[in-house]
């Protein structure tokens, strides 16, 4: 019997087969569903569109989780889709679906504050009564330059990605123990209820050409996993940089760090050019291989940790 669908089949649905809809809008498709944000042509520009929602009792619990923190979150997540296309977002929606009983002068707080935060408009949106809070957000970006993909990862590339993992998911296991208790537990709290979406280093990426990306959104094996599956190719990790007060389960698997991981043919280019632009550096992790069946870490073959919707 099956277990209930994930977030895999949607995009099985929606990645094979002919597209769903008709229409003029289809001959505007540059990159439809399967990666990140998809990409459309417009009056010769070029724009990336994604959607994204966090639902209470799946992305967050308001036992530990502040109405601010929630919208912030709505849009960063968003934001970060954009950044992994090498995307400068400009615009959002948002849909919120709330009891009449919260307070959403907060949750409206949380969201104008990543909009300044990002730089975007948001320009409308929809407001419903429900049992659950649940806000849904699609956000736009211009994409002049040449969009990272998923599915462009070669052999022989180096994998990096752009900071530290598993600090969100000890983060949450601060939250979920009480309060904060010192100056890491702050932080590692903050990195979970305010993630940084890595705009500047995508459009780094972008402009030196970079071809594969993805966000770590739900843990670096999984979101690495996918890469590689459509790339067809496989990966040996050698390195996994942890953010102080994880663990070695958090980074691999705790998803929500939000940080670019990307491969490239350059990673010295990749080095001088965060230099150059006053970006943190980023860390060498592994390499693509040509068997799509050998998939390593420290020389051992692995499995997809992380988080399925």
């Amino acid at each position: 019997m099956s277990e209930g669908w994930n977030e895999a089949d949607l995009l099985g649905l929606l990645t094979h087969g002919p597209s769903i809809g008709s229409g003029p809008g289809l001959a505007m498709v540059e990159i439809g569903p399967g990666d990140d944000a998809a990409v459309v042509e417009l009056q010769e520009n070029r724009y990336s569109i994604c959607a994204d929602l966090i639902t209470e009792n799946v992305h967050f619990d308001l036992e530990y989780f502040p109405l601010r923190a929630v919208g912030f979150k709505a849009i960063a997540v968003n934001i970060s889709d954009l950044a992994a296309m090498s995307s400068t977002p400009l615009f959002a929606t948002v849909t919120i679906a709330a009891p009449k009983s919260l307070d959403l002068l907060d949750l409206l707080a949380g969201i104008k504050s990543a909009a300044e935060t990002y730089g975007i408009a948001v320009i409308g949106g929809d407001l419903s009564a429900s049992n659950t809070l649940t806000v849904s957000v699609t956000a736009f970006g211009i994409n002049n330059r040449s969009a990272m993909l998923r599915s462009c990862a070669l052999a022989g590339e180096t994998i990096m990605v752009t900071g530290p993992l598993g600090g969100s998911q000890a983060g949450l296991k601060v939250l979920q123990s009480g309060q904060p208790q010192n100056e890491m537990e702050t932080s590692l709290a903050n990195r979970h209820l305010f993630p940084v979406a890595r705009v500047r280093e995508g459009e780094a990426l972008g402009r030196i050409g970079t071809r594969a990306a993805i966000d770590i959104s739900d843990g670096l094996l999984i979101d690495l996993w996918r890469l590689c599956d459509a790339s067809g190719v496989g990966f040996d990790l050698s390195e996994v940089p942890i953010a102080a007060g994880a663990t070695l389960d958090d980074a691999l698997s705790g998803g929500e760090d939000y940080e670019l991981l990307f491969t490239t043919d350059d990673p010295q280019l990749v080095a001088r050019t965060f230099s150059e632009e006053g970006l943190l550096p980023p860390t060498t992790i592994g390499r693509i291989v040509a068997d799509v069946g050998s998939r390593t870490l420290y020389g051992e073959l692995c499995t997809p940790k992380g988080y399925l919707h």
